[in-house]
């Protein structure tokens, strides 16, 4: 699993960078790109009471004569379809969570898949940033989610406009479908893992914060990093998954360094 989603990220890197050094060269360039490596932290499957390492890419592209633009911890990667002033609304893909067979004994596994659906952003004020996104699984839940952020986003001081700090709540929901898959246990789920029979319902399922930052160190290398945290509630709070073999607080942290391509 480490390996398919560190290979697909390797493969849109391979993809984003020639393009932008190539476009540099015959001087018509006028983005930047900004790609990153480091480690991250995060529970093995929603509702987990256990933590993995995974990697942690970190890719960003904007225009050179613009600061760079805000992307937190916990939204996907997107294009941008409708773009007016502080506006913009778009696709947007992520990967689904897996469940292996030996997290939870007796449950089906949910497999390797992805999430696409759409995105909206605007900002209500110069430092506060509202987006929403909903998503469909595809070969893992099946289900669709999505998230409600707010994030205040201060600027720090930096002559490369790289530098700053994102925080906010949050609030993730799903269909009944997704929470069946990730907190249900049918009958015969039931017989084999000895957990009661629970039918999880759609809604929200969990509420929480996230906080990030990127430092810029020079004009090409920088630190980025990020913290979250979500508690569960609802379909997953009531879930004998969570409460016996899981935790509702779900905790994620990581770290990365960072290189930015084209500039001269």
């Amino acid at each position: 699993m480490i390996m398919m989603r560190f290979s697909c990220w390797i493969a849109a890197l391979a993809l984003a960078v020639p393009v932008t050094v190539s476009a540099n060269d015959g001087d018509t360039d006028d983005r930047l790109i900004m790609v990153g490596i480091g480690a991250q932290m995060r529970p093995r499957f929603p509702g987990a009471d256990r933590q993995q390492w995974l990697p942690l890419p970190v890719v960003n592209v904007w225009h050179k004569d613009r600061p760079m633009d805000v992307e937190t911890p916990d939204e996907n990667w997107g294009a941008n379809i409708v773009e007016s002033g502080t506006t913009k609304a778009g696709v947007t893909i992520a990967f689904a969570p897996r469940r292996r067979a030996n997290d939870v004994p007796g449950l089906r596994a949910v497999k390797f898949g992805i999430e696409a659906g759409l995105f909206g952003e605007t900002y209500v004020h110069r430092h506060i940033r509202l987006r929403a996104e909903a998503r469909q699984g595809m070969g893992a839940h099946g289900g669709l989610t999505g998230d409600v952020a707010i994030d205040v986003v201060h600027r720090l001081p930096d002559r490369h406009q790289r530098s700053m700090i994102t925080i906010g709540p949050r609030v993730r929901w799903s269909s009944a479908h997704y929470a069946n898959r990730y907190w249900g246990v049918s009958t015969a789920e039931s017989v084999a893992s000895g957990l009661p029979i629970h039918r999880a319902s759609g809604g929200v399922h969990a509420v929480g914060a996230v906080v990030g930052g990127h430092l810029s160190l020079s004009q090409r290398w920088g630190l980025y990093g990020f913290g979250g945290y979500d508690r569960l509630v609802g379909a997953a709070k009531n879930s004998p998954v969570v409460a016996t073999q899981g935790n509702r607080n779900q905790w994620r942290a990581g770290v990365a360094v960072t290189h930015v391509f084209g500039l001269r």
